[in-house]
């Protein structure tokens, strides 16, 4: 039920709220509540009042914790619509942190996805070109060999070989022929830069 006494007379309103009395508080809430949630939904741009009912809510909340500091009626509306305002860029804020932490998850996952996929892929190419290398020909699987995991020179596995270096590169020239037939074309290029 209204409170008419209050409608008359702000400085009763203002001495019973400062008194702590629930009547004027009860009919401040009826006389603001609707015109701030309407305000709150326009800023939250939001298709659901909820939201704006319970930031409005906690907008009475904090008056009522400061029930005995209001002089006049209108320091208390702009208490109201400035409590509910920044009520609601507080959220806005909050949702923007949220999308910003959600874009750079998704962001970060799919990068770490891009580098699991490119690793994958590398390991098998590898593997693919280490089951090829041991299908050689003996003396050239022992000269590739020695160039990807000895890193030996032309002359020290000519040296370890007991052949010429014209020997080793022509064995060298004959392996990549053969492997070309069997591994990608990834697999070549990953041994040509290991050589």
């Amino acid at each position: 039920m209204r409170n008419t006494l209050y409608e008359t007379n702000e400085d009763t309103l203002l001495a019973d709220l400062s008194s702590g009395l629930s009547s004027a508080l009860e009919y401040i809430y009826m006389e603001f509540q609707p015109a701030l949630v309407f305000f709150a939904g326009n800023l939250l741009q939001s298709d659901t009042i909820m939201l704006a009912e319970e930031l409005v809510q906690d907008s009475f909340l904090k008056l009522y914790q400061r029930h005995d500091r209001f002089q006049t009626l209108n320091s208390l509306k702009a208490f109201l619509y400035i409590t509910t305002r920044n009520a609601c860029y507080n959220h806005l804020e909050k949702q923007k942190v949220r999308a910003r932490h959600l874009q750079d998850y998704v962001h970060e996952y799919s990068d770490m996805e891009h580098s699991i996929l490119l690793e994958m892929m590398h390991t098998e190419t590898v593997r693919e070109l280490l089951q090829a290398i041991d299908t050689l020909p003996p003396q050239c699987k022992a000269v590739i060999n020695m160039l990807i995991h000895e890193d030996k020179s032309y002359a020290e596995i000519a040296e370890a070989l007991g052949v010429t270096v014209s020997t080793v590169k022509n064995q060298k020239a004959r392996a990549i022929s053969l492997l070309r037939g069997k591994i990608s074309g990834v697999g070549i290029a990953l041994l040509l830069l290991s050589i």
